[in-house]
């Protein structure tokens, strides 16, 4: 048994370099990821700045006409269409 254990601490010392090698790799695929969005995303919203676009869009909203409204305007312009039918179907 004495004599298998320098092979154990050679297979332990090849696993933690393999797994030294693997994080130096994933360190440096992070690096990459980082600097691609510092590139691409400068300016990300801090939530002070999501509050006040969440209040401006709540006025903006608030300033646009209702359902009655609208729906009021749809009759408003289909009943001359209508009464355009019915008085061609009037005068045939």
């Amino acid at each position: 048994m004495r004599g298998s254990s320098w092979f154990v601490n050679a297979i332990a010392a090849y696993c933690l370099d393999a797994r030294q090698a693997g994080l130096a790799r994933v360190e440096a695929a992070l690096g990459e990821i980082k600097a691609m969005l510092a590139a691409s995303l400068p300016h990300l919203a801090t939530r002070a700045e999501l509050a006040d676009l969440r209040g401006a869009l709540r006025t903006e909203l608030g300033e646009k006409p209702g359902k009655l409204y609208m729906w009021g305007i749809l009759a408003v312009l289909v009943a001359p269409y209508a009464a355009g039918l019915v008085g061609l179907a009037v005068l045939k």
